[in-house]
């Protein structure tokens, strides 16, 4: 009897499974399209930690990772940079097989009218993500799935400049700047009055009175300053008999960095 040549067939390899959760595993960095990195370290799928961008000229801007998750292979996160106010970036991108995003893409959230830098860019990670699935076990009843995560917290709200109106507004909101704050009196004499001008706003500035005749009776003027929640108080001559005046009252202050009207008061006064 002639031995017949078996051949061995190896049986095919198993694929490994997707992975359905992806999670930070520490020190972390992606890369955008247009010279620049981001660094921040952190765990787990819900990071709220410090961040940096690096630009190749050396610079570099501090800022605060707000928001945002990892959602299965989905990767969200709002970063608030410390450069300029309410400046806040949105990161959204879609974790590959083997834990990379090459897909990412960014966008200012709140364009100010005077903006001509970017809005948008494109990025990809260079540190990979970690799967965080739990291995299946084989003929093993697992149990019920385990909860969901939680949600991540909402955003931080924003604290206003001082001389808002208001303390904070929440996150992705602009802070509203004094406005329509001075309210302006007369105490009438016979000869002279007596103008008081109140202020409501948490800044003070320079103002201007402007008392215009519709005859052309000459009138009267004053440049004068306020302080925050302040009064200030200056005589005019009383109106002269059968004229209308035009009475309007400006003051202009400093808010955020930037020189604004906080207040204004236009009224016709006569006998």
């Amino acid at each position: 009897m002639t031995a017949a040549g078996l051949l061995a067939v190896t049986p095919p390899q198993a694929q490994a499974a997707p992975c359905n959760q992806f999670a930070f595993d520490g020190p972390f960095e992606l890369a955008g399209s247009k010279g620049w990195w981001v660094k921040f370290n952190t765990t787990g799928t819900t990071p709220r930690t410090s961040a940096t961008v690096h630009f190749v000229d050396g610079g570099k801007v501090d800022g605060t990772i707000i928001g945002g998750s990892v959602q299965g292979r989905k990767v969200d996160l709002s970063i608030v940079w410390g450069d300029k106010p309410n400046n806040i970036w949105d990161f959204h991108g879609t974790v590959g097989d083997d834990g990379h995003v090459n897909d990412g893409g960014e966008q200012l959230r709140n364009i100010p009218p005077d903006y001509a830098g970017e809005v948008a860019a494109s990025w990809r990670t260079v540190t990979p993500l970690k799967c965080i699935d739990a291995p299946a076990q084989a003929n093993t009843d697992t149990g019920p799935a385990a909860p969901p995560p939680p949600p991540p917290p909402p955003p931080q709200p924003v604290k206003c400049p001082v001389g808002s109106p208001v303390p904070e507004v929440p996150a992705g909101q602009t802070c509203p700047a004094p406005k329509d704050a001075i309210r302006v009196t007369f105490t009438r004499a016979p000869l002279q009055w007596t103008v008081s001008v109140t202020n409501s706003a948490d800044i003070g500035g320079n103002c201007t009175y402007n008392a215009t005749a519709n005859n052309g009776t000459p009138g009267a003027s004053n440049n004068f300053t306020i302080a925050p929640k302040g009064t200030a108080n200056f005589n005019v001559p009383a109106p002269a008999p059968f004229t209308t005046y035009r009475v309007v009252t400006s003051c202009t202050g400093t808010y955020d960095g930037k020189q604004i009207e906080f207040g204004r008061d236009e009224q016709n006064v006569s006998l």
